[in-house]
């Protein structure tokens, strides 16, 4: 989980920063062809698999970055079993995921904010599909798939085994 003690940002790029993101540009194509080859072979594998559901991807998007892959665990598809077991079970198969991000207002740093500047009262209302998509989304990390397709297919087969193990 994510959590920040105070809002802020720091924007400033050095010049030895800017040298090797320069140097890195000249990978960017190669890693997004890479990173769009195995997402499109994770979200087909999910499609199969009843409870596994990458998040839509609109349609007005040409290009996408695939800073992480995400996708919705529903525990009643694997008979109740909640997502940190589900997370368990994936990182006992050698694959890398998190939860990933808590809603906003449940950021350190956003309740301490709110709450100086509006008191206790804006944070007693809920925010219903932030905390639902927070208490089912798995994130898979960029270095997975800028991985071969050997490692993307023991991905698909650790999905599945899980699957069929929860669901039988």
């Amino acid at each position: 989980m994510f959590d920040h003690v105070m809002p802020g940002r720091n924007l400033r790029m050095t010049e030895w920063q800017g040298a090797i993101l320069l140097a890195q540009l000249e990978r960017l194509p190669e890693q997004m062809a890479r990173r769009n080859h195995s997402a499109a072979r994770l979200t087909g594998a999910l499609a199969e698999l009843p409870g596994l559901a990458p998040l839509r991807v609109d349609d007005r998007i040409t290009r996408h970055g695939w800073h992480l892959y995400q996708f919705q665990y529903d525990p009643k598809q694997f008979v109740g079993r909640d997502r940190a077991d589900f997370l368990a079970a994936l990182d006992a198969e050698g694959v890398p995921c998190s939860a990933g991000y808590i809603p906003l207002p449940h950021l350190g740093a956003i309740k301490d904010a709110v709450h100086q500047r509006f008191g206790d009262e804006v944070l007693r209302h809920p925010i219903t599909n932030a905390e639902a998509a927070g208490r089912h989304t798995v994130w898979l990390p960029q270095t997975l798939l800028l991985a071969d397709d050997a490692t993307i297919a023991q991905v698909i087969a650790a999905f599945r085994k899980i699957a069929r193990a929860w669901t039988s």
